[in-house]
């Protein structure tokens, strides 16, 4: 079970990050995507984040805590997150958060997470028709960043070795 770097921290992260660049959204108005019979939020903007994709970026590495008896295995990981803009004013705040995802501001915001952002896409308005087949503002933008997945296991330790002296003959 990975311990650090889950979905979860990395998804409570994103939303952070543009509660920290979009101040005028709400909590209802920044919400995860792929939700089974779950609405849209109310008309006006909103942000949905949807998780897009896992990879390695190297091999993995390990670290050793003796004190706990555990080993963790750590997984550089490159993340990919879809971050949908809806509403009027979505152009205008996927561009915000394209130019603060690029710039050294996402660094120090994402670092508490261990995260940091890799590289971001244009923002692009991508068509929606919705159920009343009427057009909606969306606009999109691809999203990588980096955290460190790491897996906990047990790990037994020798505390002491017992030495003795065999005498060849």
């Amino acid at each position: 079970m990975i311990t650090a770097g889950s979905d979860d921290a990395v998804l409570v992260a994103l939303k952070a990050f543009v509660h920290q660049v979009l101040p005028a959204l709400g909590n209802r108005q920044v919400v995860t995507g792929q939700q089974n019979n779950v609405p849209m939020p109310p008309p006006g903007d909103f942000v949905v984040i949807v998780p897009n994709g896992r990879y390695w970026l190297s091999t993995s590495s390990h670290v050793y805590r003796p004190d706990e008896e555990m080993r963790d295995g750590i997984m550089p990981t490159r993340g990919e997150y879809k971050v949908n803009f809806y509403g009027p004013s979505s152009p205008d705040y996927a561009q915000s958060f394209a130019i603060l995802w690029r710039d050294i501001y996402a660094c120090d915001a994402l670092r508490p997470a261990g995260i940091q952002p890799l590289w971001a896409s244009d923002a692009r308005q991508m068509p929606l028709v919705d159920d009343a087949k009427q057009y909606e503002d969306r606009w999109l933008v691809q999203t990588h960043l980096q955290f460190n997945a790491t897996v906990s296991t047990a790990q037994q330790f020798a505390g002491t070795v017992a030495l003795s002296i065999l005498e060849a003959d």
